[in-house]
């Protein structure tokens, strides 16, 4: 700028080299407020980008917290639902509990009464035995008393 500032002061005169002066500092300052502005301008249309991406980013984002948010709740709903299920299957397992306790009893009472009946069972058969031989026992003294009653029955006849 100098440069061709100084050209134009030694070659016209000093009223046009006032104007030239002029021209050209407008010109530059032109140039310059072009410059800033066509800066300004690409410095403002990435900010607005930017601030288009941020919007489109803080999009996803609050609607990633919203479904975060509504999972979080469903599963709150699903721990209580879960828990209350256990609890349920908790008492039925006590109940169930309970009721193989009380089986268990009656088998032992059921195994006892049977224990008791095949020992008298046992006991019956012994006295049967007994009397099987007792009588067998009888039987073969009264043969004996008989037959001596029998000769002499057949002798006087």
């Amino acid at each position: 700028m100098q440069f061709r500032l100084c050209l134009a002061v030694f070659s016209l005169s000093p009223f046009r080299a006032v104007e030239e002066m002029l021209r050209q500092t407008e010109e530059d300052a032109d140039k310059e407020i072009l410059e800033l502005k066509t800066r300004y301008e690409k410095q403002l249309r990435g900010e607005k980008d930017a601030n288009v991406r941020l919007r489109g980013e803080s999009g996803i984002l609050k609607k990633k917290f919203s479904t975060a948010v509504k999972d979080g709740e469903e599963h709150k709903t699903s721990i209580h639902r879960m828990g209350a299920e256990n609890a349920r299957l908790a008492q039925t397992i006590r109940n169930l509990e309970k009721d193989i306790t009380d089986l268990k009893k009656e088998i032992r009472g059921r195994d006892e009464a049977i224990g008791e009946k095949e020992k008298r069972i046992a006991e019956l058969k012994r006295g049967a035995v007994e009397l099987g031989k007792n009588r067998y026992v009888k039987l073969k003294r009264s043969a004996y008393c008989v037959r001596p009653k029998l000769s002499a029955l057949t002798c006087t006849i």
